[in-house]
């Protein structure tokens, strides 16, 4: 997991992946296989009854080996990232005749609007209160505060099983410590679908479904 204080274009010009922005208050996610640029602005992640606005600029052309996106963001809006971001909360949507809302092309540069659930985005600089006490019932709520304020000790794998088995032999299974509690919950937070979890002895194991298997012990 990618984090800076603030925004620079010229930093992003051989950046692949997601990089969060202190000063901004936003995630952006670039791959510059398809020249696509997500902005995300995180100041309701973690936030119950809020949305978060995502918007996606793609190139609407096939070449793009140049870079259009990335060469429109840095001409027009150089390292202002608030700039970019209210330059597209300007734009009115069309609903979409399917659901959700139309897209919109300026020239090359084709830009997407989407609103997220506050509680499925990740943000570093978010803070979920801290437990006061043990849970009777640990619920996935908990396990969230628990990792996001250090409330824990030996968060470890203990092992992934898909349909490759050489493979999963190869890379005994995962298993062993995870080294980016960050990275961890926020895969959990963002994809939810089949996780759950359960204490048992004072250890909380984390699992999805019935192929991913992980613990920690709660310091509360």
């Amino acid at each position: 997991m990618k984090i800076e204080k603030t925004f620079d274009i010229h930093k992003m010009v051989n950046t692949s992946g997601s990089v969060y922005f202190e000063t901004e208050n936003m995630k952006v996610s670039i791959y510059h296989g398809s020249d696509t640029w997500r902005i995300v602005d995180i100041t309701n992640a973690l936030k119950t009854g809020k949305t978060c606005t995502e918007y996606s600029l793609q190139t609407a052309i096939n070449d793009r080996d140049n870079l259009p996106v990335t060469n429109y963001i840095s001409h027009n809006f150089g390292n202002d990232l608030k700039k970019l971001f209210n330059f597209c909360e300007t734009i009115e949507f069309k609903n979409h005749k399917y659901g959700g809302l139309e897209h919109h092309d300026i020239g090359d540069i084709r830009i997407y609007k989407s609103l997220i659930k506050g509680v499925r985005v990740y943000s570093p600089f978010a803070k979920i209160a801290p437990l006061k006490k043990f849970p009777k019932k640990w619920t996935l709520r908990h396990v969230f505060a628990a990792l996001n304020n250090g409330q824990f000790k030996d968060l470890k794998c203990k092992g992934v099983y898909t349909d490759d088995y050489a493979y999963d032999n190869a890379v005994n299974y995962r298993m062993g410590e995870i080294k980016a509690p960050d990275s961890f919950l926020k895969r959990i937070l963002e994809s939810p679908s089949g996780w759950w979890c359960f204490e048992q002895n004072g250890v909380v194991s984390i699992c999805c479904h019935s192929f991913d298997s992980n613990e920690f012990t709660p310091v509360i």
